[in-house]
């Protein structure tokens, strides 16, 4: 009898993990070229100064923890720099876009600076740097990733072209990809646990 339930639960476990590997891992390890592609096939007429990535899979790992991994998301910042209190999500983040003052007149964090999500970023091409010198009625950082749903990525992409069609809006966008890149150090638990072993 011991030994029907052993060879059951065996079974099991061998089912339990050819299922497992089976299930495709929504995340893949991306390359530069990759992510300029994507962009391209969505058409997105991007300013090299406003792509950016994040530093390494620690701070993917901390995004992930504070539930930052999810698109379409955009997170505001005033004239100086500080994150407004006020979230925004869906129609109603287009409609803030369009209204930088609104940024301006909520409460907002004075110890939650741009400056501080800065230092997780890096700028997607070499050599490129913020503009110190522009003065912006407001930040914007908008998060896209090609391992998450087109749609999403669709909407995060039109936020973008209304900052960038729109003159008259001195607001400072930073399109903001959440991929895993190739170039990261990786340890074997990490792409396990990313389901990509």
């Amino acid at each position: 009898m011991k030994k029907g339930y052993l060879l059951c639960f065996c079974f099991l476990a061998i089912c339990l993990t050819a299922t497992a590997q089976k299930k495709k891992s929504k995340f893949s390890i991306k390359t530069q070229d990759e992510l300029l592609n994507y962009l391209n096939e969505y058409s997105v007429d991007y300013d090299k100064e406003d792509l950016m990535v994040l530093n390494d899979v620690k701070t993917f790992l901390n995004y992930l923890q504070e539930e930052k991994i999810t698109i379409p998301s955009a997170y505001f910042f005033n004239k100086n720099g500080y994150r407004v209190s006020q979230e925004y999500t869906g129609d109603r983040c287009g409609q803030v876009i369009s209204r930088p003052e609104e940024m301006n007149m909520v409460s907002f964090d004075e110890n939650d600076s741009i400056n501080e999500w800065l230092k997780d970023y890096t700028f997607f091409f070499e050599g490129e740097s913020f503009d110190d010198n522009t003065e912006y009625d407001s930040y914007v950082i908008i998060c896209w990733a090609s391992f998450l749903h087109k749609k999403s990525n669709r909407t995060s992409f039109n936020w973008y072209k209304s900052i960038k069609e729109n003159k008259d809006l001195k607001i400072k966008p930073i399109l903001l990809s959440l991929d895993l890149l190739s170039d990261w150090e990786m340890t074997d638990l990490h792409r396990k646990a990313f389901g990509l072993q």
